[in-house]
């Protein structure tokens, strides 16, 4: 389970029993957060687009997250791992990409199409709805709506 932690800029990730439904915190990865990181080393970059982290999507194979960084214009594009995490000690966190854009300023709502190939994004500020084709494969995201 992913939860958006809007106060404090993060994404928090929980495993969940599937037999009594409770939770188990697993970890938080939040902006700043290191990725691309050597091991036990320094981090290459650090994540710019969680602050205000306002929605979240999960890809139909499970395998990518999505999140919307309201005050950072921004999509953030996580890979997951086997047991669902988007951080680990060794690499950080999991990065695909972050997307920055005008077209999402304010970027708030984000869903996915059933079939995994297109990712809507609403904005407020940008008072737009981007509609992006999505790499199935990479988990990558490019706008087709508005025309680039």
């Amino acid at each position: 389970m992913y939860v958006s932690a809007v106060d404090t800029d993060a994404v928090v990730v929980f495993s969940r029993d599937t037999q009594t439904g409770l939770l188990t915190y697993m970890h938080y990865v939040a902006e700043g957060y290191g990725y691309n990181c050597e091991f036990l080393g320094p981090c290459a970059d650090t994540i710019d687009g969680l602050e205000n982290p306002y929605e979240l999507a999960v890809s139909p194979d499970n395998q990518y997250l999505y999140v919307t960084g309201e005050a950072d214009d921004a999509i953030v594009v996580f890979e997951l791992g086997s047991s669902g995490e988007i951080a680990t000690i060794i690499t950080g966190a999991n990065i695909v990409e972050i997307i920055n854009d005008p077209l999402l300023d304010g970027a708030r709502g984000i869903a996915l199409s059933p079939d995994g190939q297109h990712a809507y994004v609403a904005s407020g500020v940008a008072d737009s709805l981007v509609v992006f084709a999505r790499n199935g494969q990479t988990g990558k995201l490019t706008a087709v709506q508005p025309p680039r």
